[in-house]
């Protein structure tokens, strides 16, 4: 996969999740359903954290990595 196919798969998920457009930028950078993405994004691809954050608009890759590892803890202990 190239860039392209990942900035589509980001296009595909605001297209699933409804939303349009520039409406990425009006949610929180915490948002359940932006972390949702982020983690499959992680899981499916070789994107880096800092590329994730800036495409997916959610901060610093630091953070990032702190909502995705709460994630997993919570997938784990469930």
């Amino acid at each position: 996969m190239n860039l392209g196919d990942h900035r589509q798969d980001i296009v595909k998920a605001n297209q699933h999740l409804g939303w349009e457009g520039n409406e990425l930028l009006q949610h929180r950078k915490g948002d359940v359903d932006k972390v949702q993405v982020a983690l499959r994004l992680r899981r499916e691809t070789t994107m880096s954290l800092k590329w994730i954050a800036r495409e997916l608009r959610m901060g610093s890759w630091t953070y990032v990595a702190n909502l995705l590892g709460q994630t997993k803890s919570l997938s784990s202990n469930a």
